[in-house]
């Protein structure tokens, strides 16, 4: 790993914020190390070497676009100033990549390596994001296996299974938790103002080819989007929100949304089980479904995904509320830098005001799954 970026550029960083250091001096700091890498990406390189010569060059971009938009300066006036324009557009090819920093580069290649600051708070974010992605990986792929199994969903190792899947969604559920944690002086260690003003505008746009390029955001990882397509059906809104956001995620990952697009989902498996469809299920009475149910035996397996479904609710939930605060909080103390209101209506922070609540949505909207949750835990209850 860079050693520059890990040791020297945190503290430039937090030189700039604190007007101990001008932006001319920080870029005269910064550029020898930007030239290192471009010139090394005229090397022939493995798609391995180009992620490692983005990841570092996106850093020191980021760090710049950050200073200078917030300084008044458009997006992608740092990618200029620097050079690194083709430089960014050759590795991102190479590495089958944005041609900039995305959430996989900025929190998960690099676990607790890289940092803008050396403030404790973006550490802390950069753990949870983590563990997170982590969960929700192993979440997804049990969701891929269940909804392609032939085995029989009353199989109680296919019931475990899917307890086994709600208990980590479960511990996401949980995730968010250490970010209300209380300083010692009893303020919050994680406000809403530092993520709205500080920590968020680390992962302002930026244009490079001549097009707009959106932040990292810990909303964009394939994870979650996969999770969603394999419990049902993905609706309208879903659908066109996720291909919008094919493009910041790497190849191997895009890739594997759009399996999962074109793939059976776990409420298709629970139909052939009960040998019906969605219409044939509407023009039936919750009595007729419930003993299709009982005699199928898939009340259990039903409960056990209902478990995971209302998990994953509630952490959408946690995630609308901060989400919601850490926009109110600092509009009304007078804290909102214009390259915060810039960011939240990209790509990247859309979802902040309007996507999120929809996603919410979405995720209690799945009619079908809902109705047989309800009947599944009715009968359940009986016993």
């Amino acid at each position: 790993m860079n050693g520059f970026l890990v040791t020297r550029l945190p503290v430039l960083n937090e030189a700039v914020l604190a007007r101990r250091l001008s932006l001319s001096a920080f870029v005269d700091w910064v550029r020898p190390e930007a030239e290192k890498i471009v010139a090394d990406s005229h090397r022939v390189l493995t798609r391995a070497q180009a992620r490692d010569l983005l990841q570092e060059l996106a850093m020191i971009v980021a760090s710049a676009e950050r200073h200078y938009q917030s300084n008044g300066e458009e997006p992608g006036f740092a990618v200029q100033l620097l050079g690194v324009d083709n430089a960014l557009m050759r590795l991102g090819a190479i590495a089958d990549h944005p041609p900039r920093d995305s959430a996989y580069s900025y929190w998960t290649w690099h676990p607790m390596t890289l940092a803008f600051t050396r403030d404790s708070r973006e550490k802390l974010f950069a753990s949870i994001v983590n563990s997170t992605v982590q969960q929700m990986d192993v979440v997804a792929g049990r969701m891929r296996s269940v909804s392609m199994i032939t085995t029989q969903l009353s199989d109680p190792e296919v019931v475990l299974h899917a307890h086994g899947t709600a208990e980590i969604l479960a511990l996401v559920a949980r995730s968010l938790n250490p970010l209300a944690r209380k300083a010692p002086d009893g303020s919050d260690l994680f406000s809403a103002k530092y993520f709205a003003t500080e920590f968020r505008t680390w992962l302002a746009p930026w244009v490079v080819g001549n097009r707009k390029w959106d932040g990292p955001s810990a909303a964009n990882f394939a994870a979650f989007f996969e999770t969603d397509l394999r419990l049902a059906p993905a609706s309208r809104f879903y659908s066109d929100y996720v291909q919008r956001r094919l493009e910041t995620l790497p190849g191997e990952e895009r890739r594997r949304v759009s399996q999962a697009f074109s793939e059976p989902t776990l409420e298709d498996r629970v139909l052939v089980e009960l040998g019906q469809t969605r219409a044939s299920l509407e023009t039936m009475s919750d009595e007729t479904v419930a003993e299709i149910v009982i005699e199928k035996r898939v009340a259990p397996f039903l409960t056990a995904v209902a478990r995971g479904s209302d998990a994953l609710q509630r952490w959408t939930k946690i995630h609308l509320a901060l989400v919601h605060k850490s926009l109110a909080e600092p509009a009304v103390a007078g804290g909102v830098s214009d390259l915060t209101v810039a960011m939240s209506k990209g790509t990247g922070g859309g979802e902040w005001r309007e996507e999120l609540p929809a996603i919410l949505k979405m995720r209690r909207g799945h009619r079908t799954l809902e109705r047989l949750f309800d009947i599944a835990r009715g009968i359940e209850g009986q016993r």
